[in-house]
């Protein structure tokens, strides 16, 4: 049985944590973002995830929000000056 280095995974709970939100809304991401990360391994206690690959996948969905509201700022901007 392969090892898990323990210093590189992650469990739901501590998902929460590093994200400051509650378990619920990680339950509620993988259920809504088919781009949410798979997780390495599955145990009895629960799911383990790559603490990389959370930490890529939140990078890039801050992206994606910052984009979104940078567009909708200018088009706030736009109106604004046609007003």
């Amino acid at each position: 049985m392969p090892i898990i280095d323990t210093s590189k995974v992650v469990c739901v709970v501590e998902i929460a944590e590093m994200l400051k939100v509650e378990p619920s809304a990680v339950s509620n991401w993988r259920k809504r973002h088919p781009t949410f990360p798979k997780p390495v391994a599955s145990l009895r206690i629960g799911d383990l995830w790559a603490k990389e690959d959370i930490v890529k996948w939140h990078r890039a969905r801050l992206a994606k929000r910052e984009a979104k509201l940078r567009s909708d700022l200018a088009v706030l901007d736009r109106l604004r000056a046609n007003a």
